[in-house]
């Protein structure tokens, strides 16, 4: 088993504190954002909505708790390993592997070139362009 923290911050604001959840070993970000939904741990559910980018990225958050990705600004997942700063995930929640005591954080802040153009939010970005 694995014991991990999940929060959700728009604006520097805490929206959801670091909720603990225990996981199988292997579990994923996808797992432990169904926990969370799930209350296993936790008296606080955390709705999400995804979309799915294919096999190459996987699935990637587009609403939290009501608050859906719009116009430049997009749910970011950080994750944290015990013993490093936070790092954009490059990866889709279904392809992000946790592991004991890591901490995983959705932040909603706009999309930047400078940030995330090498991440696979970028595709994410280029997608929601398309669509206009």
């Amino acid at each position: 088993m694995i014991n991990i923290k999940i929060s959700v911050v728009k604006n520097g604001q805490v929206l959801t504190p670091p909720l603990p959840v225990q996981l199988q070993d292997g579990a994923n970000v996808q797992m432990a954002m169904e926990a969370a939904y799930n209350g296993n741990t936790n008296p606080h559910q955390i709705g999400f909505s995804l979309k799915y980018f294919g096999s190459a990225l996987g699935y990637l958050v587009t609403e939290i708790d009501g608050l859906s990705s719009q116009a430049n600004l997009y749910w970011i997942l950080y994750v944290k390993s015990s013993g490093s700063n936070w790092t954009i995930s490059n990866l889709g929640i279904d392809h992000e592997i946790l592991n004991d005591g890591d901490q995983v954080e959705f932040r909603y802040e706009p999309y930047s070139v400078a940030t995330h153009g090498n991440t696979v939010y970028r595709i994410k970005h280029e997608a929601y362009l398309k669509q206009k």
